[in-house]
This record gives structure tokens, C-alpha cells and sequence, in this order.
């Protein structure tokens, strides 16, 4: 009798964990979700066109790569239906090709929507560079967001 007493709360904790909504912030619709693998497309009005690869991770964070700067880190969160807004921070390769200050951060954010079939995102973005007075003033432009899939 001990025993069914004591695993009563128990059982009624674990009902209620998965009844409630999950902490992860990714939007639940089809086709609308920012989680995933993508290959971004970046165009801004001072650099020549670039490709990342960008890892949207469902517990709020990101993860990317950039050719000629190096790793970003960053965060993520859902502004609307299909809207959301990503920042993350780089810190920018000894060796890169655009002479700016090696150990200095590139901090970029941007606003994307999401198409009603998930596979593509795009919208504005700022990117500052920290310290300032670099070879590369601070920009902006528009990012494009592709979903890799099996089908590429």
C-alpha cells in the first residue's frame, strides 16, 4: 500500500512533464520551423557575395561557419509565426582576406521569415565589428537562407 502511495506523485510529475509544452522556443507549425542545417547566402552593400553554413539548434542557439572569417557562435528566438531573430558573434581568423584586426568580433543580427514550406528564409541584416575603425566599416544587407536537405 507504502509502495502505490509513494509512486503516485511520482507517475503525476511524469504526466504533467509531457503534457507540458517543451521549453525549446522552435515554431510547431509545417514547413515553418528555423531548426536545421542551412546554407546561407550573404549579400551586403560593402562585400562581394558570400556562403556559410549555418546550424539552427532547437534549444535556442547557433552554430556557423564562415570560409574566410572562421566559427560563429550564437542565439536564436521566434518572433512570430515564421519570424525569428538570430545574432551570433565571430571571432575573426589571424588570417583573413578582408585585413581586418585578427582576435577582433564580428557581431551580426538578423531578422528572417520562414516560407510556409520551410526550405527557404530570408530578410535584413546589420553586422558590427568590434573595435571599430577597421579596414571594413560596419554593413548590412540581406541574408538567404536555404535548408540542406537529403535531395541536394
Amino acid at each position: 500500500m507504502f509502495r502505490r502511495i509513494v509512486s503516485l506523485p511520482v507517475m503525476l510529475v511524469f504526466i504533467f512533464a509531457l503534457a507540458s509544452p517543451q521549453a525549446a522556443v522552435a515554431d510547431r507549425s509545417p514547413g515553418k520551423k528555423l531548426v536545421g542545417t542551412w546554407e546561407v547566402t550573404i549579400l551586403s552593400d560593402v562585400l562581394p557575395p558570400a556562403l556559410d553554413t549555418t546550424v539552427v539548434h532547437q534549444d535556442g542557439t547557433v552554430s556557423n561557419w564562415d570560409p574566410a572569417l572562421g566559427a560563429g557562435n550564437g542565439i536564436w528566438r521566434r518572433l512570430g509565426d515564421s519570424r525569428y531573430e538570430v545574432k551570433f558573434k565571430t571571432v575573426v581568423l589571424f588570417n583573413n582576406v578582408f585585413g581586418l584586426f585578427p582576435g577582433s568580433t564580428l557581431i551580426v543580427t538578423a531578422m528572417v521569415e520562414v516560407d510556409d514550406k520551410g526550405n527557404f528564409a530570408s530578410g535584413p541584416f546589420t553586422a558590427d565589428l568590434e573595435p571599430e575603425g577597421q579596414a571594413i566599416p560596419d554593413f548590412s544587407g540581406i541574408v538567404n537562407f536555404s535548408r540542406m536537405t537529403f535531395d541536394d
